[in-house]
């Protein structure tokens, strides 16, 4: 009988979550109509940003280069039939070559017609090989390209195909081997976790990921996993005795290590808790192993996709930013489950850019530095170390003539949105 209510119990909040979020998405959809729709394509530049000039105040502030628009392109594989909404773009250099992947779809949201497409070049993105093509007849999403000892790891998460849910089924990889085959796709780690970051480290392979009700109707409980590999292929928490680091409405955790072997990271407390909504800044001595620090309250403020990266002694993170301000809108008289809720739909309707911040590490503070070129949905970056001083980025963007355009506009629109390659140059 208890079994029977729990199973009840979760049903409903599925079918109010459903409920919310379809209300979200017909809101959605009848402003957008109602918007004039300018014929304008995904690598169309605004002439400003052609070349962006950035205050040379010291070292630490990098110079960016003119994007390089590389989906839609003339020079893709014959074989790749793009939809509209090209994201989820990952990186990779490996044997020489330049590796990219990214989730196509009609809009941004769930479908049975999502695919993975993963392509390869020998000379920087002037031309490109087919690699291989992933339809499963349902979403697919967090595709991650890593090139550790030898091998070439690709992967992602499989999801339900239905538009109103998050819904992870899965963990799927595929290995590139030496003569560049590519190994059939294989399950990994519990059924529900979701990947997000995964980064090599003094030769050791470390990954973030989270699991449990995501968007659930009432209060949160994703549980935030940091694990480790030897191989790649065998996973085991970094520590064992502590196998969930975090617990509540986090989801999305970019890290990185400092010099000393400090694990640095930056949350996105997307669903709110006790601490709030917004984002954390967390350390944690000896590479992640020991407990990490969390702060009391959560900054207000909310970083989506964050990837950080090191260079020189500083940390670096690329996150999408929220032009309105604060994720966090307060309303401290209603009660937690409307709140949360009035954040979520708020957040959705404002505009949006990808910037580059700069974690001060003594006040635990994100210094925003500048913003990518950006607008209407955006902002799932994917970084790569090409020099002592250059570090090569991916992200994705609805076309970036359309500054007005919120976020949730740009993830319902036809326009689609489109991928390019931008170089930091400290």
């Amino acid at each position: 009988m208890r079994w029977i209510c729990e199973v009840k119990e979760t049903h409903g909040r599925r079918r109010s979550l459903t409920r919310l979020r379809g209300v979200l998405l017909f809101t959605a959809l009848v402003l957008f109509t109602s918007q004039p729709t300018p014929a304008t394509e995904p690598g169309q530049q605004e002439p400003s940003l052609l070349k962006v000039a950035i205050p040379k105040t010291d070292d630490r502030i990098p110079l960016l280069s003119e994007p390089q628009w590389i989906i839609p392109a003339q020079n893709l594989p014959p074989t790749f039939h793009l939809e509209k909404s090209n994201n989820c773009v990952t990186i990779a250099k490996h044997q020489g070559r330049l590796f990219t992947a990214w989730r196509s779809a009609p809009t941004h949201f769930a479908s049975d017609q999502t695919k993975m497409f993963i392509m390869s070049s020998p000379n920087e993105g002037k031309t490109w090989d087919e690699e291989k093509i992933i339809s499963l007849g349902s979403d697919v999403r967090e595709p991650s390209l890593v090139s550790f000892r030898g091998k070439l790891i690709f992967s992602f998460f499989q999801g339900e195909a239905n538009p109103f849910t998050f819904a992870p089924r899965r963990m799927l990889r595929t290995i590139r081997d030496e003569k560049g085959s590519w190994s059939d796709l294989s399950a990994f780690g519990p059924p529900g976790e979701v990947p997000w970051e995964m980064k090599v480290f003094q030769n050791q392979l470390y990954m973030t990921s989270y699991s449990g009700d995501h968007y659930s109707a009432g209060m949160s409980n994703i549980e935030v996993h940091f694990n480790v590999s030897k191989d790649g292929m065998v996973w085991r928490p970094a520590n064992e005795k502590i196998p969930v680091v975090y617990r509540g409405g986090v989801s999305e955790v970019g890290f990185d290590f400092s010099d000393d072997g400090t694990l640095w990271a930056i949350t996105r407390n997307e669903d709110g808790d006790s601490s709030g909504w917004g984002s954390h800044v967390v350390s944690s001595g000896h590479h992640g192993i020991d407990a990490w620090e969390f702060p009391k309250r959560s900054d207000p403020a909310r970083f989506d996709s964050p990837r950080m990266f090191r260079h020189r002694g500083d940390l670096y993170v690329i996150a999408r930013r929220n032009l309105a301000g604060a994720f966090d809108r307060g309303f401290a008289f209603l009660p937690v489950v409307i709140r949360k809720w009035v954040n979520l739909v708020y957040y959705s309707f404002t505009l949006k850019r990808t910037a580059l911040y700069r974690l001060d590490r003594a006040t635990r503070q994100m210094v925003w530095l500048f913003d990518f070129p950006s607008a209407g949905d955006n902002a799932f970056p994917s970084i790569v170390q090409t020099g002592a001083d250059e570090f090569l980025v991916a992200n994705y963007s609805s076309p970036i003539l359309q500054k007005d355009d919120s976020w949730i506009t740009g993830q319902l629109s036809s326009r689609g949105t489109g991928i390019y390659l931008v170089r930091l140059n400290f």
